[in-house]
Formats: C-alpha cells, structure tokens, sequence
C-alpha cells in the first residue's frame, strides 16, 4: 500500500466548512460550484457516486436515467462464445 493512503478504519476524515453569511450569494454559488465540480469530474471518468446520482437525478426523470443508462453503459464482460 502506497505510503500516502490512511487507512479509513477509525482514521482520519476530510471535513468541509464553508462559512455563509445570511442574505448573501454564497449559498447559490456554493450550489453552482458543486455542480460544477460534478460535471468536472465526470469528464475525467472520476465522479463520485452521490455527487452523480444528486446530480443526475436533479437534471433528469427516473426514467430517462434508467434509459440513458441503458445506451451509455459499457459492458466489460468477456465475450461469451
């Protein structure tokens, strides 16, 4: 195991704190950076799961997902003969 990684049982975890202020904007952005963050992930093929389903599931129907689902998945299976 590589020296970097911290074993996640009873380690440490990363904790984010974003202050905002009341009547401000800073909620709406911080809204739109996640997103943002989202999308960004996506395009390098490193999304994270809840980040994506929250995502998705904001942009699109139960059932368009389950339907795009269906025409984007890749199947890694080894050929069956």
């Amino acid at each position: 195991m590589p020296y970097w990684l911290f074993p996640r049982e009873g380690g440490a975890t990363i904790e984010r704190h974003v202050p905002a202020l009341p009547l401000s904007r800073d909620v709406q952005r911080l809204e739109a950076l996640r997103q943002q963050l989202v999308v960004y992930r996506m395009v390098f093929g490193q999304p994270r799961q809840d980040d994506l389903m929250s995502y998705l599931m904001s942009r699109f129907a139960y059932d368009e997902i389950a339907h795009l689902l269906k025409l984007l998945q890749i199947d890694l299976a080894p050929p069956r003969p």
